[in-house]
């Protein structure tokens, strides 16, 4: 009876765990092609690519973000959203018959954002750790339950919002 209870612990757990996020909608296929816009400063772009890797490099995944100019899948814009420490960055999507079809993600150009893999100053957004998130967005998911957001380094990547010099959220660990 007992190895019976861990493993009905086990279910519980795993079960629980997956319902920490909901997806919204999801892609047709399993790879996807995302474009950076021309607005997108040079030197965001290396960040806006390892943003994507964290979700294609998951394993056993078999999830694929892959950079293309080709029109369609996701567009990555640098532009106004809402001002100064407000939203960082939105993606919204474009659904058809229940499936994502195309997607925008535009980053706030009015934030004070940190570009590099060292650690932000305290009044800095770090943008690969933005991006990643924004990337969850892009692939459907929609923000963690407030329950596993403990306003720690432990935080998962699509906890609601993130802290000036916060960058933990770069990885999806």
């Amino acid at each position: 009876t007992y190895s019976f209870l861990i493993g009905i612990a086990l279910s519980l757990s795993v079960w629980h765990s997956a319902r920490a996020w909901r997806s919204v909608a999801i892609w047709g296929s399993n790879a996807q092609n995302y474009r950076i816009s021309s607005s997108v400063p040079v030197s965001f772009r290396p960040y806006v690519n390892k943003g994507a890797n964290a979700w294609t490099n998951v394993t056993p995944s078999s999830w694929t973000w892959t950079l293309s100019p080709i029109l369609g899948g996701l567009v990555v814009k640098y532009e106004f959203v809402d001002g100064p420490r407000e939203g960082l960055a939105i993606t919204k999507k474009t659904l058809f018959n229940g499936a994502i079809i195309r997607a925008i993600m535009r980053i706030d150009n009015s934030e004070n954002w940190y570009v590099g893999s060292g650690i932000p100053s305290p009044l800095e957004y770090d943008l690969w750790s933005a991006i990643t998130h924004e990337m969850g967005h892009a692939l459907g998911l929609s923000h963690t339950t407030d329950m596993y957001c403990p306003d720690n380094t432990n935080d998962a990547t699509m906890c609601r919002g993130m802290d000036e010099g916060t960058y933990h959220i770069r990885t999806l660990a």
